[in-house]
């Protein structure tokens, strides 16, 4: 996982990765108030799309996570809560659709999870296999918009 910010990646851009670079750099050339839908960066491997919500308390937000993609999640107006921790095998699982649909769902209660928050201009990467819940906060009915970008681990 990386937290990050736009400003501290644009002059550390190179230790993220070729993929992490290439991702963020077709994103921010992006007007969000002008795409809809899914836009895709590689063919089948990389794609964007902008998400709107609003935020709910952290124990109505389900954890995920995926097998063959990287989630990178990039604030652009309000804030996200996200939950993070390690795959364990005390996580509860709820469903698993990791061989059809590439997610997995978990419980409310994640072994050793930590709690931050997106604010606007910056990021977080989860990695394969890595479990976190968005959507969450303190407080509820925070309005956020911000852009998914899916990476397929092929890449990475």
């Amino acid at each position: 996982m990386i937290i990050d910010s736009l400003e501290n990646w644009r002059t550390r851009r190179h230790l993220y990765g070729e993929a992490i670079e290439r991702a963020l750099s077709y994103v921010l050339q992006l007007n969000p108030e002008e795409t809809t839908g899914k836009v895709e960066i590689a063919a089948g491997k990389m794609w964007t799309f902008r998400a709107l919500g609003d935020t709910g308390p952290w124990e109505s937000r389900k954890g995920e996570s995926h097998a063959a993609h990287a989630d990178i999640f990039i604030m652009l107006k309000g804030e996200e809560g996200f939950g993070y921790a390690a795959a364990a095998p005390d996580n509860e699982l709820l469903e698993d659709h990791l061989a059809d649909q590439d997610y997995a769902l978990y419980g409310r209660s994640l072994v050793n999870e930590q709690r931050f928050v997106l604010k606007p201009g910056m990021f977080a990467v989860f990695y394969p296999g890595e479990v976190h819940r968005p959507g969450g906060g303190d407080r509820s009915g925070i309005a956020f918009d911000k852009w998914v970008v899916k990476i397929h681990k092929s890449l990475l």
